[in-house]
Order: structure tokens, then C-alpha cells, then sequence
């Protein structure tokens, strides 16, 4: 019934789209656009990976400079494994030269941000409210050029396309 045709009774398959009976909506989805589906699937994986590497810096200098060291070991073998398991996509993000700068820009731009806050600023200071919006503007920036952008659009239908997902 997700499909918003009625099934006669006594049937198993709707008449309609061919799906099962109860089936739901992703189901159907599935079932009709089975295409499309699997590239909404790589680009939210693709955006994960993305986002992980844009904010892997950031992290890292947080634990480092705050003395969290612990955790620090943690994001270090999961940055590892992170590299370890995904040498594509990182062959990938190598063979692109405007997603890696875009990373490396965005990234070095939080670090430099982080660093003068921890290094610089104190806590009750007026310019953590500046930095604070100086991290959601970076973030913003990031976001758009990385997944609304056309450029970041076409990096992630290269990488669809080589990926053969």
C-alpha cells in the first residue's frame, strides 16, 4: 500500500509496482529505482568519509593541546584504520586536486582557529563568541563547497563512476 495502490485481497504482490503486498516505501523505492537508491547510498558514504577527514586535524589538536592524550591514541588507530581500509578513497581524494585542496584549506583553517583559541584566548575573553562563530562559518564554507557545490558534485560523480557502485 505504500505505493498508494490498493491491493485486492487473497494477493501477496501489488498489481501496481510489483513489490510485496506490505512492503514500504524504501522498499518500493528500491524495487522501482533500484539506480538510485545505490547512488544515494555511495553519496552518503562518500560525505561521511569527507566529513571525517575535514575535522580529523581539528580533533587531533583539541586532544592534543587539552592533554587528552588517551583519547588522542584512540583517534590515531582509528585514523589508521581509517587509512588502512579506505586506500581508495584516499587515492582518490589524492587524484582530485580541488576536493584536496578544499580539505586541506577548510582543515587548516580550523586548526589555525583551535590553536589561537587553546594558545591565545582565555576563557572568559570576548573573543571565544568570534572564534566560536569563526568555527560555523569554516563549517558552513566547508559544507557548501564540499557537497552543494557543482565542483564537489562532479568530484563525487568521478567518484561513483570509478568506484562502479
Amino acid at each position: 500500500m505504500a505505493c498508494d495502490s490498493s491491493n485486492e485481497s487473497g494477493t501477496s504482490v501489488c498489481g501496481k509496482c510489483g513489490c510485496a503486498a506490505g512492503a514500504s516505501v524504501k522498499e518500493i523505492e528500491q524495487h522501482l529505482n533500484p539506480d538510485k537508491v545505490r547512488m544515494d547510498k555511495a553519496r552518503n558514504t562518500f560525505d561521511k568519509k569527507l566529513t571525517q577527514l575535514l575535522f580529523l586535524p581539528f580533533f587531533a589538536v583539541i586532544f592534543s593541546l587539552t592533554g587528552r592524550l588517551e583519547i588522542l591514541a584512540l583517534l590515531a588507530l582509528s585514523s589508521l584504520f581509517f587509512f588502512k581500509t579506505q586506500s581508495s578513497f584516499i587515492l582518490f581524494i589524492k587524484s582530485e586536486k580541488w576536493l584536496r585542496n578544499v580539505l586541506i584549506s577548510c582543515s587548516s583553517l580550523l586548526v589555525i582557529l583551535i590553536v589561537s583559541r587553546v594558545l591565545f584566548i582565555s576563557d572568559n575573553s570576548i573573543f571565544v563568541g568570534w572564534l566560536v562563530f569563526g568555527y560555523l562559518i569554516v563549517t558552513v564554507f566547508a559544507y557548501f563547497l564540499l557537497f552543494k557545490h557543482q565542483r564537489g558534485k562532479e568530484a563525487f560523480s568521478r567518484y561513483y563512476q570509478a568506484n562502479g557502485s
